[in-house]
């Protein structure tokens, strides 16, 4: 009767841990949905703007920190390569989307690097997420556009020592 008990609880075990790793891909995946949603918004005059301080609210201490370096010192654009302060991420997030794309018309899906990625309905490019997660909720840790991290280049572009 042990055996039998061990046996079975060894075979329920695969079902739990898949079923954990799907719930925090759907948690990574509805948080990244919840961040380009809350990024999103009307003026006083009606027109659709991007909220730069959005992503700092998701980020995790460490991307927060860079991302405060990058107010300062400037960011960095992944298209042109230029620094300015005026940015806190947006264009990585949306690869010079137009803010007024129908956000359902996004798609999302965590790939083999556990990252959220994010295909923009005008940008071949996707924007890769990276993400940790607790029981609790998730937190941005990093944003990756052609396999560049935007943190780690905030760091070693823009900021001069």
């Amino acid at each position: 009767m042990k055996k039998l008990a061990i046996i079975l609880c060894l075979s329920l075990m695969p079902l739990v841990s898949t079923n954990a790793f799907a719930n925090t891909n759907q948690l990574k995946i509805n948080t990244v949905k919840v961040l380009y949603k809350d990024m999103v918004y009307k003026d006083s005059e009606g027109t659709i703007r991007i909220d730069d301080s959005v992503l700092s609210r998701y980020a995790d201490n460490q991307l927060r920190d860079a991302l405060y370096v990058a107010r300062h010192h400037g960011f960095k654009y992944p298209d042109d390569g230029r620094c300015d302060t005026s940015v806190d991420g947006t264009n990585w997030l949306w690869r010079s989307q137009d803010p007024y794309v129908k956000l359902s018309a996004m798609k999302y899906r965590v790939n083999h690097r556990g990252r959220v990625e994010v295909t923009l309905p005008q940008n071949p490019n996707k924007v890769e997420i990276s993400l940790s997660c607790t029981n609790i909720g998730c937190e941005i840790t990093d944003v990756f556009n052609d396999n560049v991290s935007m943190g780690a280049d905030i760091y070693t572009s823009c900021v001069d020592y």
